[in-house]
């Protein structure tokens, strides 16, 4: 995500610029566009964060907030399903038998939580979802993780957008350092354990 920054920053700072935004896309489908960046965030390495900011700096808190909010939850929604559909052969492409009842264990323990912590990461939003799927994990306690995890980084990545109108610009690299720093953060905890 760092080099994503480091190689289209000058794009995302030309593009975020409230004049190059609107040029680029309108009012009416800037929203649209952000919803299927989320999205596609399972199969490209998009920074949500980043579109978040930039939708609340476009849209402002209250309009903002309901877009990204609804973007998260679509991506959320989209990986747990399409693992629902595919098949426990389909997951041993991804994990071996004996990882995937590990997972189920886990899920059945943690699954909440890690839904929930996870939505402020990056990466790891998709793969919850996608192991919650395949897991079976039930879905009152997933959807209900998710939108708690998604309420809270979609409420501070608007702000983030919205307070830094001014110099978008900040307020990206902001969103892109936040996730990578948890990111950096949660790892050191994670191999200090083992």
């Amino acid at each position: 995500m760092a080099l994503l920054f480091v190689f289209w920053g000058d794009y995302f700072e030309e593009v975020l610029k409230a004049k190059s935004f609107k040029e680029n896309f309108d009012h009416s489908q800037a929203w649209l566009v952000a919803i299927g960046l989320m999205v596609s965030d399972l199969f490209l390495p998009i920074p949500a964060s980043a579109i978040m900011s930039a939708i609340g700096s476009k849209y402002g808190l209250v309009t903002g907030f309901i877009i990204n909010f609804s973007g998260l939850m679509l991506a959320g929604l989209t990986a747990y399903f399409s693992a629902r559909l595919l098949n426990s052969k389909t997951a041993g492409l991804i994990c071996s038998e004996k990882e995937l009842l590990e997972y189920e264990s886990f899920f059945n323990k943690w699954g909440g939580s890690s839904i929930i912590i996870s939505r402020a990461l990056p990466i790891l939003p998709e793969v919850t979802s996608l192991m919650a799927g395949f897991t079976k994990m039930n879905f009152k306690k997933y959807i209900s993780s998710l939108t708690l995890g998604c309420f809270g980084v979609a409420l501070f990545f608007t702000w983030l957008g919205h307070t830094a109108s001014s110099e978008p610009i900040w307020g990206i690299a902001i969103a892109v350092t936040i996730p990578l720093l948890l990111w950096l953060t949660f790892q050191k905890l994670i191999f200090n354990k083992q």
